[in-house]
């Protein structure tokens, strides 16, 4: 898959606050994972990285997102 796939993934998150609301109960990268394929991406394993990179910084308080 392309890049692409990973900023649609993006791209729907930030327009859905909901989405992000429930992976945030995620407890672990397996859940992550499932919850993305659950929803039809299909990212390659790089990108997931980039995605559970993204979440875990979220998580931390490091990389709060700016709604607008």
């Amino acid at each position: 898959m392309s890049k692409d796939e990973l900023s649609r993934l993006m791209g729907d998150a930030m327009s859905d606050p909901g989405l992000i609301r429930e992976a945030l109960t995620l407890p672990d990268r397996p859940a992550l994972e499932s919850f993305v394929r659950g929803r039809g991406y299909s990212l390659t394993p790089d990108e997931m990285d980039e995605v559970w990179e993204l979440a875990t910084k979220f998580l931390s308080g490091e990389d709060t997102p700016h709604w607008g």
